[in-house]
């Protein structure tokens, strides 16, 4: 009889240990994600036939339809913008938390396009370290030759090394990218690695790709929603 009583009661704890295993598996929380993107929108970017203001908006608009729970994009402009009346800037970034929402990013209206400035980096640098996102990404979408920095603008060897400079800040904690738009966009020297990858996107068509990519490296999918195919 305390036999079996010894074994019914070793199996009840077998139970508990395999029931409380299968609820810690089914309540493990996804991570989170913050996401910065500094949003290039200088006078170049603007110059007609070019459209990589266009490239520029489908990628924004692409990232924050791929948002999940939890998940926050955060638009960092170069120049102040207005969406639905309201005014965003690299110091009061737009955002967005729901993947519904994305196609609001197209709204975007620059009022006055200028240079490059360097410091639209570093402000999204900045913020995305604030987030409480489990993952955090800064994401740079710009057809520059040459930034800008202090209000002067630099020469293309100088620019490269003030991006190089803030690129190797990637690390576990930070993955940074650059989609550099356009055929004479200043491509960075950074070593690409898990935590820094540059693309470049001379045509309408190489967006896609390159959107697939990074999208894969941010959500794990290489895949985009059916409606961001075309």
């Amino acid at each position: 009889m305390k036999k079996c009583i010894s074994v019914l009661l070793a199996l009840l704890m077998l139970f508990s240990c395999i029931s409380t295993t299968t609820l810690s598996a089914l309540e493990k929380k996804e991570d989170t994600r913050g996401i910065a993107i500094v949003f290039d929108n200088s006078g170049s970017m603007y110059v007609d036939g070019l459209q990589a203001w266009c490239r520029a908006t489908y990628a924004m608009e692409v990232f924050g339809s791929m948002l999940n729970k939890g998940d926050t994009l955060q638009i960092y402009p170069m120049h102040p913008i207005e969406v639905e009346g309201k005014e965003y800037t690299m110091d009061n970034p737009f955002t967005i938390t729901d993947a519904s929402k994305a196609n609001v990013i197209r709204e975007i209206y620059t009022k006055d396009a200028k240079g490059t400035p360097i410091e639209s980096v570093d402000a999204a640098i900045k913020g995305v370290k604030k987030l409480n996102s489990d993952k955090k990404y800064v994401i740079v979408l710009t057809d520059g030759d040459k930034f800008y920095k202090n209000g002067s603008e630099m020469n293309i060897s100088n620019t490269k090394k003030e991006l190089d400079k803030r690129f190797e800040k990637a690390n576990d904690d930070l993955m940074m990218m650059y989609l550099g738009i356009g055929k004479d966009v200043v491509m960075p020297d950074t070593k690409q690695s898990d935590n820094f990858i540059s693309k470049k996107a001379s045509e309408s068509e190489d967006t896609l790709s390159a959107l697939t990519e990074m999208c894969n490296h941010i959500f794990g999918r290489d895949t985009l929603p059916k409606n961001y195919l075309s």
